[in-house]
């Protein structure tokens, strides 16, 4: 199906500082900002194809339903674009990258309920822009049955046939024009699906990313934990040792003067 949406590999990360740390920003409200406008986009939807297949439907309809349908898909593409982008910028520290991660989290939530949405009013209009080629269908052969019977039995003028002729043109050009564009959204619901397939994978990754992530944090507070318990051993190991020191040293001078002592009274004797 291809990369429709941007997700896809790659090894490019960013490590935060002054212009990381914009474009990081620049591209959360960006996304944020797309995401509000899918869902406007998706209530409107939602009130044209309820239209369909009603004395409402005419091609102006139509139209309206397919220019908000491609200009919400398209900004499904680029958001989607945006949270990848949005992926690679880890921030500078291991604080930073935790809590970049948790928002992106988020935003890839939000966005994935938005898409979910979108991808069910799409499936609604298809539905019925297929009903309506199907009636256009069989009016359009109906009527070229009442064609031939009139033909077979003369009974219509030469006038009446040209004026029935242009007329089912006319028809099979509007049920090509709309089985055409009925085939379109067909294709845009399967780049739709595949963008939130991916999305659904990438959610799952960063769950797991997450996860490593609080877990080496808490590591690293085990680490620092038990590097502080080691050195508070090691000072307590010291006050020994030198303690230990000055005893023997105290213990030499003592024993140093008796032994003077000692020798002093003999000599006298």
């Amino acid at each position: 199906m291809g990369d429709f949406g941007g997700f896809g590999s790659s090894s490019s990360r960013y490590d935060g500082g002054s212009n990381g740390d914009s474009e990081y920003i620049r591209l959360s409200d960006r996304i944020s900002t797309n995401i509000t406008k899918i869902n406007s986009n998706v209530g409107e939807l939602k009130r044209y194809v309820s239209q369909l297949g009603t004395k409402g439907d005419n091609p102006r309809l139509r139209d309206q339903v397919s220019s908000m349908q491609r200009s919400t898909k398209a900004l499904v593409q680029e958001t989607s674009s945006n949270l990848q982008q949005l992926g690679y910028l880890d921030g500078a520290t291991q604080q930073e990258k935790s809590q970049r991660r948790l928002q992106q989290e988020k935003l890839k939530g939000s966005f994935k309920t938005a898409i979910t949405n979108f991808h069910a009013v799409e499936q609604a209009a298809a539905k019925k822009e297929k009903e309506g080629v199907e009636r256009m269908r069989a009016a359009s052969f109906g009527s070229g049955g009442l064609g031939d019977d009139a033909e077979d039995e003369q009974l219509l003028s030469d006038r009446r046939g040209y004026v029935v002729h242009q007329q089912e043109e006319v028809d099979v050009q509007a049920i090509e024009d709309r089985a055409a564009a009925l085939h379109q959204l067909e294709n845009d619901i399967l780049d739709v699906n595949e963008i939130f397939r991916d999305l659904g994978a990438m959610v799952h990754e960063q769950g797991e990313t997450i996860d490593t992530i609080e877990n080496n944090v808490e590591s690293a507070a085990v680490h620092v934990e038990t590097g502080n318990n080691e050195l508070r051993q090691a000072l307590q190991s010291q006050k020994k040792s030198r303690k230990k020191k000055c005893i023997c040293l105290i213990l030499l001078v003592v024993l140093l003067g008796l032994i003077g002592v000692v020798i002093a009274v003999t000599v006298k004797k």
